[in-house]
């Protein structure tokens, strides 16, 4: 299957976001305490710091949409192997028109990389990206309750 076949058109998917929610994958990667996040460029949630993901494309597994992920987002190249479900969450954010009214559920997977695991972020998802080791106050819940997570 390729790309092309697993994209909706504008129109249907603008409609699909209007009536139901999205099921999406989203990544913790982290390297020891340090763990990574993107300032989003597309809304909603614009100019956040969150985590990298996005939809599952029917008849794409969940692990497989992790896996493309983090190629089309970070650059990396990563295996099952570098994964664990960490748990599933939901997003749910209220605003006028498609871009900020948006229901996702999302199934977050742990991805444990190392300082030689190269990356090279999509600048159409993420302004920036970078290395934390402290939640901050200001982030989304959604980001925070994840974090607590795996931040003793």
């Amino acid at each position: 299957m390729t790309t092309k076949n697993k994209l909706i058109g504008d129109k249907e998917y603008k409609n699909i976001v209007k009536l139901v929610p999205i099921v999406c994958v989203d990544l913790l990667i982290v390297d020891g305490k340090k763990f990574l996040l993107g300032k989003r460029v597309n809304q909603p949630a614009r100019e956040q710091w969150f985590f990298p993901g996005g939809r599952i494309y029917k008849g794409e597994t969940i692990l497989k949409a992790a896996i493309r992920k983090a190629k089309e987002e970070m650059g990396m190249r990563i295996s099952a192997k570098n994964l664990s479900v960490l748990g599933v969450g939901e997003t749910i954010f209220d605003g006028k028109g498609i871009d900020k009214a948006r229901h996702s559920v999302n199934i977050v997977y742990l991805v444990k990389v190392n300082n030689k695991t190269k990356f090279n972020f999509d600048k159409t998802q993420h302004s920036e990206v970078k290395w934390f080791s402290k939640i901050d106050s200001s982030w989304h819940p959604y980001v925070k309750e994840f974090l607590g997570m795996i931040i003793y």
